[in-house]
């Protein structure tokens, strides 16, 4: 009962601060994903693609079309909010390839603003434009050639927004979000939908069938049973692991380091995965640690692949 209560408590916090968003779902044979949020399916080389990176949904968002042939040349392709994947012939080998949708859609009519004379916070590319402070650090930070390509333009404002646009995407500020998530991509998936193609019924939402839970991402959070303890007692670790979205995730493998702050410590790895509801916990000896010290308890959690990590704390009392 005990477990369960803090359990109870740590899952009530979880969804008080941060809500039930929708969710990311993979069909049985795990060749398909559905996503529930637009109605599309991501599969084959796309999904594959989708997957390859760190965080699909950040770079990429939703699908908001299944993959479909271009009405007016043929190529094979699928958009997403803020990309669109075109499938490509490379010899006898498939090649999915980004569309270079920053270029396609740049026209020139936004309001230019001039360089940045502070050289130190900027760049300079071989297009000769300036990347410069937030925007920068966002292109360093998200392997931005590969993703977003060189700059096509410099600092230009759209819209009451400053926005910036790269070959495959467009950087915009948004002052009102909270700081380090102020820079964000803009749906030119969307925007180039509408205007290439425009035909809504590429957009109807389909049904799901036999769709099963399958995280893009993990996220993990780490309590302990006693903030407060002695040494030689028995400590209890509950590690919650959900999903993007805040679906469990079961079958996740766990492992723990206890150790003082900038030390190395013992290491304890779960014999049990995450359960049903996502949930793994580990007991272990509270070491001789001097009175009054923090010990850290490291968190690491493996599936499919993914990695993640979380800590947390308690005090040693005598």
């Amino acid at each position: 009962m005990k477990k369960y209560y803090f359990i109870s408590l740590a899952i009530l916090f979880l969804l008080i601060c941060l809500g039930m968003p929708g969710s990311v779902l993979a069909q049985e044979d795990g060749g398909e994903r559905f996503f529930p949020e637009t109605g599309h399916s991501v599969k084959g080389p796309f999904l594959a693609y989708y997957q390859s990176f760190d965080d699909p949904l950040l770079y990429f968002g939703y699908p908001i079309t299944d993959e479909l042939i271009d009405p007016i040349d043929g190529q094979k392709s699928q958009y997403f909010q803020r990309a669109r994947f075109d499938l490509k012939m490379e010899g006898s080998v498939e090649v999915i390839s980004l569309a270079p949708l920053g270029e396609l859609l740049h026209d020139g009519d936004g309001l230019a603003m001039p360089d940045n004379p502070n050289v130190s916070a900027c760049r300079r590319f071989e297009t000769g434009k300036q990347v410069c402070y937030g925007f920068l650090a966002f292109f360093d930070n998200h392997n931005g050639a590969v993703l977003f390509g060189n700059p096509i333009s410099g600092l230009e404002q759209r819209d009451g927004r400053l926005v910036q646009y790269f070959e495959r995407a467009r950087f915009e500020w948004r002052p009102e979000q909270p700081a380090g998530s102020r820079v964000g991509l803009t749906d030119l998936g969307r925007i180039y939908f509408d205007k290439r193609i425009g035909n809504q019924a590429f957009l109807q939402a389909k049904p799901a069938s036999n769709v099963l839970f399958s995280p893009l991402k993990l996220t993990a959070r780490a309590f302990v049973s006693r903030a407060m303890t002695v040494s030689g007692s028995q400590q209890q670790v509950f590690i919650i692991v959900q999903d993007q979205n805040l679906h469990p995730v079961s079958g996740a493998s766990v492992q723990i380091a206890v150790h003082l702050p900038g030390e190395l410590g013992a290491v304890y790895r779960s014999p049990e995965l995450t359960d049903e509801d996502g949930i793994a916990e580990l007991v272990f000896q509270v070491d001789d640690y001097p009175a009054r010290q923090m010990v850290e308890v490291e968190v690491t959690v493996d599936y499919q692949g993914m990695s993640t990590t979380t800590s947390t704390w308690f005090r040693v009392l005598n």
